[in-house]
């Protein structure tokens, strides 16, 4: 006679002496419990989960700050460029003005002029302020936004870009650039100089809009 309460037994059953254990499921060891998470099974041959680091800031190391006369050299140019685009019809409608403008001498000596000369003169001279005015929004607002260069910066291999990520202005921090780099140059000449010592070589524009300016 036993205490406690009596089941039956089974062909196999590990509690009954004399018997062998029964084989394990489908041959393969039993699997392991429950894994901690980012672990993964021995065996496998994976390694833990590791997250990336985040992005460094765009500027030196990966793309070195432009130096200041490289920066000058650019804007000369593109102000040459827009120069030159004017220059032709300017001075052929100047020429057309002085050739037929109608003079009279007078008796001291002066002259008067008594006809300004042909409106042609006038339109060509018009037209060439128009063609500058259209070429540096093109050249240094529209061209720089998309691609970070306008002609000049292309040619000295800098161009301006935003601070965070690397990627160009846009169009429309292009556009409100250029109008504080106008406003900025013409009340304090210290904009243009302020690169020579900022650690990241910006100038007041650039800091409004959060841009900098690397090589290319």
């Amino acid at each position: 006679m036993t205490d406690g309460p009596q089941y039956p037994s089974y062909p196999g059953d590990p509690q009954q002496p004399g018997q062998t254990p029964p084989p394990q499921q489908g041959g393969y060891p039993q699997q392991p419990g429950p894994q901690q998470p980012g672990s993964y099974p021995q065996g496998y041959g994976q390694q833990p989960y590791q997250p990336a680091p985040p992005p460094q800031g765009y500027g030196y190391p990966a793309h070195p700050y432009a130096g200041w006369w490289s920066r000058v050299g650019a804007t000369l140019l593109d102000s040459l460029l827009s120069f030159l685009v004017a220059f032709v019809p300017f001075v052929i409608g100047l020429v057309i003005l002085f050739a037929t403008a109608e003079t009279t001498t007078n008796l001291d000596g002066t002259e008067t002029i008594d006809d300004a000369g042909n409106p042609l003169g006038w339109i060509l001279m018009v037209l060439a302020a128009i063609l500058s005015i259209a070429f540096t929004i093109w050249n240094s607002i529209v061209r720089m936004g998309r691609t970070g260069q306008s002609l000049g910066k292309k040619w000295v291999g800098i161009k301006a870009v935003r601070e965070n990520d690397g990627q160009p202005l846009g169009v429309g921090m292009s556009f409100l650039r250029y109008i504080m780099y106008t406003i900025f140059v013409n009340a304090c000449f210290l904009d243009v100089l302020w690169p020579l010592w900022d650690a990241r070589k910006r100038t007041w524009h650039d800091m409004v809009v959060s841009s900098v300016v690397v090589r290319a």
